[in-house]
């Protein structure tokens, strides 16, 4: 929301997380192709994990085609404190 960076200064920046996406914002495009998933129902060989005190951050690598691009997931980030110190928290990140 517009009134963060007054109530949580920290919030004051351009690569704020969460994006608060509004359901009845958002428009289809009918052009977009299909995604397809692959590898999607292996199990993770490898996954990296830090608890830094604030965030549980985990990493690991999944592949989504898109002809003619391949886009893949990388590291994310969680908070695991009170949603009342995190507003937004538990939308989509």
């Amino acid at each position: 929301p517009r009134q963060w960076p007054s109530l949580f200064p920290a919030c004051n920046g351009d690569k704020q997380s969460p994006i608060d996406i509004q359901a009845s914002n958002v428009k289809r495009d009918r052009h977009l192709k299909k995604l397809s998933y692959f590898s999607y129902d292996k199990a993770v060989k490898r996954a990296d994990i830090l608890n830094d005190g604030h965030t549980g951050k985990y990493g690991f690598l999944i592949a989504m085609h898109w002809i003619p691009y391949v886009l893949t997931y990388s590291p994310s980030n969680f908070l695991y404190k009170s949603t009342a110190h995190f507003p937004g928290t538990g939308r989509v990140f």
